[in-house]
């Protein structure tokens, strides 16, 4: 029965095909778009989410006022994340990210690179973030001063096929290092990348810096779970004021209430791992991030082009159902009940939007690479439809053919 209802369909809609090229290809059309824009959007609010134990990792981010001015920074002082760690219980780990190069030369042999994509990091990097190694030892590469980790582009471009680990390259102004391991590259949704990580001992000076006046690490901590946040907040003011108040007596000669007064704050704050790349625009950010009011407007966007041609769709489909009248007529005549009449309408209407649907996914995926250009992405067809949006991709086309074919259905 069910065959012979699509047969018919089928049969209806090419008999009307002017009619079947408007309506499905404006569906199609806002369908493409919604898949585009929201491919987009999953991905930012995608950021930092395939890190192990993500909901317990935050990074400190410092509201610093001046007596004259204020900023907010991205970045804290060196011995902000080991002071956390040796003085609030709830700290379980640290870990420091140095990225205030702007290049560094790289020498191996008699050829000199200029590499801009360079980090310097704690040996605990690894306990925090998720990088996957093609060679070498995870839980020991950054053990030791002059370790170097590099990408799999890196290691081909220096050692050509030949195994990285275990070879020398000099980082001007540093030092001799030893590759002790070879990775991919981090993957497009993560709120850093690099072709280069060394140890941050490697530079000692900068690893035993104790400063509180200057800000030069990314500071990361891994809280033990269900942790008050805002409790640590809190300590960490008072943190700041034990550790720097000496500093300020020595170097200013006042002693803290005076700092204060004049205009000094150092409210530090904790970002979750998962919510920087839409939350934060400060100073010193290791990369670009996005921003969540242009993602939210993009989604309302989608929304309403979708909104549009639906209801466009339901229009046509309804205007076309009040000249059907005369064929609805014979079908009674012929002894066609009203049960089959209204299937027969149903069916009619939710193929047209899965045959929409499936044109929408052919669209998208030819302009995709022009889409790519313009976002300035690199979404590949598996990105568009994935198994949650192809669900839901059916459960619409049936959901709208439904919806616009109730009129003819049940008033005809």
């Amino acid at each position: 029965m069910i065959k012979n209802y699509i047969k018919v369909a089928f049969r209806n809609i090419v008999r009307q095909k002017f009619f079947a090229f408007i309506n499905v290809t404006g569906l199609a059309i806002g369908i493409c778009c919604c898949l585009l824009i929201l491919a987009f959007v999953n991905e930012e609010f995608s950021y930092d989410n395939f890190h192990p134990g993500k909901e317990d990792i935050y990074r400190i981010a410092l509201d610093r006022k001046f007596p004259d001015n204020a900023f907010v920074y991205a970045r804290t002082p060196m011995p902000m994340g080991q002071a956390m760690v040796n003085d609030l219980p709830n700290v379980q780990a640290s870990t420091r990210i140095y990225a205030a190069f702007n290049e560094l030369t790289f020498q191996i042999d008699d050829r000199y690179f200029d590499e801009p994509n360079v980090m310097a990091v704690d040996s605990t990097f690894f306990d925090f973030f998720e990088v996957q190694f093609v060679d070498g030892d995870k839980s020991t590469a950054l053990d030791m001063p002059n370790s170097l980790i590099i990408t799999e582009a890196m290691a081909t471009k220096y050692f050509g096929d030949e195994q990285a680990v275990g070879k020398q390259l000099t980082i001007q102004n540093v030092g001799e290092m030893m590759v002790r391991g070879v990775v991919k590259p981090m993957p497009v949704n993560s709120h850093f990348h690099f072709d280069f990580l060394f140890s941050l001992s490697s530079m000692p000076g900068l690893y035993r810096n104790t400063f509180w006046g200057s800000y030069l690490a990314h500071t990361y901590i891994k809280l033990e779970p269900g942790t008050d946040t805002q409790m640590i907040e809190t300590s960490m003011r008072d943190i700041t004021k034990t550790y720097m108040e000496p500093q300020v007596q020595s170097i200013l000669g006042i002693d803290w209430s005076q700092y204060e007064a004049a205009g000094n704050d150092h409210n530090y704050f904790l970002q979750p791992l998962e919510s920087i790349h839409l939350n934060s625009n400060f100073q010193w950010e290791i990369e670009p991030n996005g921003n969540k009011t242009i993602v939210f407007l993009f989604l309302a966007i989608s929304v309403f082009i979708l909104l549009i041609a639906c209801i466009n769709f339901i229009n046509l489909t309804t205007a076309r159902a009040a000249n059907r009248a005369r064929e609805v007529g014979m079908r009674k005549v012929l002894g066609a009940v009203k049960n089959q009449l209204i299937v027969q309408f149903l069916v009619e209407s939710i193929l047209m939007c899965l045959v929409a649907t499936g044109l929408a996914t052919v669209m998208a995926t030819l302009v995709l690479p022009f889409f790519n250009d313009l976002a300035g992405k690199s979404f590949q067809t598996d990105s568009l439809l994935t198994l949650d949006v192809s669900i839901g991709l059916v459960v619409f086309s049936i959901g709208l053919g439904m919806l616009a074919g109730l009129y003819p259905a049940f008033v005809l």
